[in-house]
């Protein structure tokens, strides 16, 4: 994998997502964790761009769902018979799973996405409180982290002013 995308860069990492999002086992942990370690020149090969790397990978795991969900709805049964023996799933295995999401499609679809919004929103949150903290420090208002002798990292005001002699 690694000569693959030193090879072949950002074709290389949206042809691996776009694999492993198509529901073809390639890691794709491992696929972006070379692109950002080939971003930073931390590994021996092309070096990519972390945004073009970042780029490449999303657009290949979107094109992979994508594909897979047209496989899915104009393939459908037709071509699960035709194919499927090569991934040792029988019918009944699927009529199970059609069964599954038509009793659970709004928890299955729909719960996810709102733990993934929970955890943007928590996040937002912490980087807002984060940044509330600095603006204290460097400003020397209570709540930022104070030095020994009631100084703030940045001195006090008068300090800052040039006015301390």
């Amino acid at each position: 994998m690694q000569q693959f995308i030193s090879s072949y860069g950002y074709l290389a990492v949206f042809v691996l997502m776009l694999a492993e999002s198509a529901c073809i086992p390639v890691p794709s942990e491992l696929t972006m964790l070379l692109a950002g370690a080939l971003s930073a020149g931390a590994v021996a090969g092309a070096h990519l761009n972390l945004v073009l790397a970042i780029t490449a990978g999303v657009a290949g795991n979107v094109a992979g769902s994508y594909l897979a969900w047209g496989i899915g709805v104009y393939g459908g049964r037709a071509a699960w018979h035709r194919w499927g023996r090569y991934i040792l799933l029988r019918d009944d295995d699927i009529d199970r799973a059609e069964r599954w999401f038509g009793r659970h499609v709004v928890s299955a679809l729909h719960g996810p996405s709102y733990a993934l919004a929970a955890l943007c929103g928590l996040l937002v949150i912490f980087a807002i409180v984060m940044l509330l903290r600095r603006r204290r420090r460097e400003r020397g208002e209570p709540g930022g982290r104070a030095t020994p002798g009631g100084h703030s990292e940045h001195g006090t005001e008068a300090e800052r002013a040039g006015l301390h002699r």
